[in-house]
């Protein structure tokens, strides 16, 4: 860990000095951040004091896992009224997948098993995109600490300018060339 210390130093009357303001910065530890964040998802942001970030994570996290759950919950269904209609079961599960009024006794048998593999294979697609989406939210969670940490020392000052000035380029033995300078200060 890498510390830096900066105060303001005022000499009073006597011989004794003041200090007036002290900051003190510590270098986070990026392998750290991203360590907690891999064992529960938001703490890298913590360690790294962006509370900001926290509603983001936890928000990303909950409305996925909500998706999942509420995907999942029609893939069940769909999958047990589908098996219930192939395999003729006195269970009849299809018939709280559809609505009252409609009469699965007079439609084409084909058709409705074709539509509730249909709805059964959309709702199981959908839940295991959402669960890649949960892996990247994952992913995306350790990053973003590990890359806060990186950057909690990166100093950017008032100092940094630039300037764009025409000129004109000589060469010996060539013809001048007129063009733009680039100066960066840093």
């Amino acid at each position: 860990m890498f510390f830096s210390l900066g105060a303001q130093v005022k000499e009073g009357a006597s011989d004794t000095l003041k200090v007036s303001h002290l900051h003190l910065k510590v270098a986070k530890d990026p392998k750290r951040a991203a360590m907690l964040s891999a064992v529960f998802p938001g703490f890298g942001q913590i360690y790294n004091r962006k509370f900001i970030k926290l509603p983001f994570v936890y928000g990303a996290i909950g409305g996925i896992a909500y998706g999942i759950n509420w995907q999942n919950t029609r893939y069940q269904n769909f999958k047990y009224a589908y098996t219930d209609w192939v395999t003729k079961s006195p269970l009849k599960r299809y018939l709280d997948v559809v609505p009252e009024y409609y009469d699965v006794t007079t439609v084409d048998a084909a058709y409705f098993e074709s539509q509730l593999q249909r709805y059964r294979d959309y709702y199981r697609r959908n839940r295991d995109l959402l669960i890649i989406a949960m892996g990247g939210v994952y992913v995306l969670n350790i990053l973003d600490a590990n890359i806060d940490a990186h950057l909690s020392n990166f100093d950017v000052s008032q100092d940094l300018s630039y300037n764009i000035s025409p000129t004109i380029l000589t060469t010996v033995g060539m013809p001048s060339v007129v063009g733009l300078r680039l100066e960066i200060k840093f």
